[in-house]
């Protein structure tokens, strides 16, 4: 009745419309096309009716990992609505004022919110023995029905997925382990993409292990594989590759090589490829190169590096070797020239020269802390040398290197010998290490030099001890001999002071005797006798003269500072006066 009411005013007022509208035949044909689209409009309002949502080909999924209900839509909100089976039986009815009344609750759960225009119906599991069942949903107050058979699914589970790529024959490859699906028509389908491309890959005989293998793509970007399972996994997969490509290709090795020297380069790439490149020397099962003890004959040749990426040559280069000889130096000599400096040092320069052929160049080193100044041409070098008392002895090393193969190289060492105003050279062997292709000799060549350095300083410094000598008190019953003699006694000073305050020291170095000097009190005509002044308190004197050499001495040292007088032994008189006996 109430459905009439809504109705009524909608027909009286399209006859209102073709009453008044029908005076003239343009009006009428205007009218007539306003009254069908009205009706039009109308019915179709009527027609559509209920329907089942998620209903594709009058089927509908529910997955019992996670069920859905089945809802009915479009219903009238004041009608009530009727749920049944396919086979009439009925499920239960909702009313528009939301309350439902199940018929098969063991079964089905039937639902409604208050005058809501949707139904759901529940599935009671197990929910397998519903598979099968056709329901369907009826608007009460009218004659709209809509149906769905339901088809009880299970969602597939992925795990242990991976997609890697085999690099040497260029391939990818992925899988994934897929369990617990359940699908009532009993089809299980898998396949992967890459990007948006066509499907590949499938299940293996057991159903369980979805894979693929292919090939790499060629060219370098980013690329993703897809995994899809049906019935449809609760968790997607899929996994991205970039793929960078090798670059330009490389190599350490030197433009040239010395002649005797080991070769040991290797060959890279300008960027660091993914998956990564196989770098080899043609021949050689590595991207390093290496060829021991190189010859003038091995000159010009050529090897080849290959770069191979996406099971292809990618790239490749070719090194070729070039063999350079070197010669020399064999041997360095040292000559000194001296002046005398100031404070009474002397200024030392030593040249080192090499001999023999030289190519291309030689570097000079002299022994580290000795040189004050030094100067290098291309075969010779100076080393400034300022020389003190204390600095008798001192060695000084000039080696001479190649200057491409620093194994050719060749040394001399000196030893500085300061004789009163002068400076001697002593030289020691020269140690050379010329020899590259024989180290057994070079080793030999370092000991046999070494030994010889040892031997000379060992020389050095008992010759420097003997001629150090330290103040000593004597005994009153020292030594006395005749002025030149050639052997150390002790000598004896008496000062003026007195007889109770002698001293006496042992071992007195002194370092020259003037020839005219005449004693305190000797008149013309006398014996001509050795004086000496004391200059200073120290105790320590040095002198560089051979106890069988002339002796020349000045600037006589003793500890107590007075002029003294010296008496010759062979003086018959006697005389008894300040005495002091030269050894």
């Amino acid at each position: 009745m109430k459905s009439r009411c809504t109705k009524q005013p909608m027909a009286d007022g399209t006859i209102s419309v073709l009453t008044t509208l029908s005076s003239t035949p343009v009006i009428r044909h205007t009218a007539f096309y306003h009254v069908m689209l009205f009706i039009l409009i109308h019915g179709l309002r009527h027609a559509r009716g209920v329907k089942i949502y998620n209903c594709n080909n009058n089927k509908v999924e529910i997955f019992e990992d996670s069920p859905a209900p089945v809802t009915c839509g479009d219903i009238t909100s004041t009608n009530d609505v009727v749920w049944r089976r396919g086979d009439g039986v009925s499920i239960g009815v909702c009313s528009a004022d939301g309350r439902c009344s199940p018929a098969l609750y063991n079964d089905y759960i039937v639902s409604r919110s208050a005058q809501s225009t949707e139904s759901q119906l529940t599935l009671v599991p197990d929910y397998r023995r519903h598979a099968g069942v056709t329901v369907t949903c009826q608007d009460k107050g009218g004659v709209s029905t809509a149906s769905c058979t339901l088809v009880i699914r299970r969602r597939s589970e992925l795990s242990e997925c991976h997609v890697t790529t085999n690099p040497v024959d260029w391939t990818v490859s992925g899988s994934c382990r897929v369990q617990q699906a359940f699908s009532p028509d009993n089809i299980y389908t898998c396949t992967w993409t890459r990007n948006t491309g066509q499907p590949f890959g499938g299940f293996d005989a057991s159903r369980e292990l979805c894979s693929f293998t292919q090939a790499l793509p060629q060219a370098g970007g980013l690329y993703t594989y897809s995994i899809s399972v049906s019935p449809p996994a609760a968790t997607a997969f899929s996994q991205q590759l970039t793929l960078v490509e090798p670059g330009d290709v490389t190599t350490t090795c030197p433009h040239w090589v010395v002649r005797g020297r080991d070769l040991s380069c290797t060959c890279q790439t300008t960027n660091t490829a993914s998956p990564p490149a196989t770098v080899r020397w043609e021949g050689r099962d590595s991207e390093k190169l290496v060829k021991t003890n190189v010859q003038r004959e091995d000159n010009g040749t050529q090897f080849t590096c290959h770069v191979t990426w996406a099971g292809r040559v990618y790239t490749s280069i070719t090194y070729t070797l070039m063999v350079k000889s070197v010669e020399g130096p064999s041997d360095v000599i040292i000559n000194k020239t001296h002046h005398p400096g100031n404070n009474g040092t002397s200024i030392v320069t030593l040249s080192c020269n090499t001999t023999g052929a030289v190519y291309p160049g030689v570097n000079f080193t002299w022994s580290p802390g000795v040189c004050q100044n030094e100067t290098h041409t291309a075969r010779s070098s100076t080393c400034t040398v300022r020389m003190e008392t204390h600095d008798d002895g001192r060695g000084v090393t000039c080696t001479a290197i190649n200057s491409i193969d620093s194994r050719i190289s060749v040394s001399k060492s000196v030893t500085l010998m300061i004789n009163g105003s002068e400076i001697f050279v002593v030289e020691s062997p020269s140690t050379d290490f010329t020899s590259v292709r024989k180290p057994t000799h070079v080793i030999i060549g370092v000991v046999v030099a070494a030994g010889g350095i040892a031997v000379i300083a060992a020389v050095a410094a008992i010759l420097i001890r003997k001629r150090r000598c330290r103040l000593q008190k004597a005994p009153a019953d020292s030594v006395q001999l005749p002025l030149g003699s050639s052997e150390i006694v002790t000598d004896v000073h008496r000062n003026e002071i007195g007889h109770g305050s002698d001293h006496s020291y042992t071992n007195l170095c002194i370092t020259e005797v003037s020839p005219t000097a005449q004693p305190q009190g000797a008149s013309e005509g006398e014996v001509q006798v050795d004086m000496y002044e004391n200059t200073q308190t120290d105790q320590t004197y040095d002198t560089t003269i051979r106890q069988h050499d002339e002796h020349r001495y000045s600037d006589l040292k003793v500890q107590s500072k007075v002029k003294v007088t010296a008496q010759d032994p062979r003086d018959s008189n006697r005389r008894i006066e300040d005495m002091y006996y030269n050894a």
